[in-house]
């Protein structure tokens, strides 16, 4: 009996461990990306930057907001383990406008973002494979 408790005491210390570990790891990941706005320039290797798409990323909110092109768009995010990260499908005002492809295809990149780079500057957001979908550097 004494055996199966110590096992047990065990296995939750380190289910414990395990669980705090992966709080710190999401509050690293956390503290390098910042809150703010980020002027998306690329879109897979398209330049973007005259089309002046947006991204204001709210940590306190865990919410995306922006402009994509003629439309305004509000998404939330739960961040994940390793730099991960999982949005949710966005909201958008339906304004008509020329590049509505453009916004078609902005919004189905930020549907697929699965991980995300910050390295100051830059913010980098990636697919499942960790391919690079879009990069928009800080205003």
């Amino acid at each position: 009996m004494k055996r199966i408790l110590s096992l047990f005491t065990v296995l939750l210390l380190f289910v414990g461990c395990q669980e705090k570990q992966s709080d710190k790891q999401k509050m690293d990941a956390l503290k390098q990306l910042e809150s703010g706005a980020y002027d998306i320039e690329y879109i897979d290797d398209k330049d973007v930057t005259p089309k002046k798409i947006n991204l204001i990323a709210m940590l306190e909110e865990m919410q995306l907001v922006g402009n994509i092109v003629c439309n305004k768009y509000t998404t939330s995010f739960k961040l994940e383990d390793d730099f991960g990260i999982f949005v949710k499908p966005a909201g958008v005002t339906q304004a008509a406008c020329e590049d509505q492809d453009l916004e078609r295809e902005y919004l189905e990149r930020l549907a697929k973002v699965r991980f995300y780079a910050y390295d100051g500057e830059q913010l980098i957001l990636k697919d499942e494979n960790k391919k690079e979908l879009m990069r928009g550097k800080k205003n």
